[in-house]
């Protein structure tokens, strides 16, 4: 998690919505707002947890991967060509599914990136 994320105070219970699915699919769920989503294709894990299918994974202040998702990241990125933000890539080359929850349970504390080292 980038050290200017903003936590939600519901994110326990996301990770554990999160832990406690158990399809074994190969997937990132990021907990910050996307820039784009497609809202038919969701996945309720109950309540107010809803994630949407993203096609990218821009602005990752924080994301939680299945143990499917973290081999598979393992085997596509090592070594290391992509960074984590490269969701497009992950989706379209090896068919990891990216999710983004909304409302999100983690915002980018530097919303006009005058502080990212990354932006520069």
């Amino acid at each position: 998690m980038k050290d200017d994320a903003l936590i939600d105070a519901n994110i326990i219970d996301v990770l554990k919505r999160i832990e406690s699915v158990s399809d074994n699919k190969a997937r990132v769920y990021l907990l910050t707002p996307p820039e784009y989503y497609c809202p038919t294709k969701k996945a309720s894990l109950g309540n107010y947890v809803t994630f949407y299918r993203v096609s990218e994974a821009c602005s990752t202040a924080g994301y939680g991967v299945t143990q499917q998702a973290a081999k598979a990241l393992i085997h596509i990125n090592t070594p290391l060509r992509w960074e984590a933000d490269c969701g497009g890539m992950f989706n379209l080359l090896y068919g990891l599914e990216i999710l983004s929850l909304i409302p999100p349970a983690i915002t980018d504390g530097d919303t006009d990136k005058e502080g990212s080292g990354l932006e520069q």
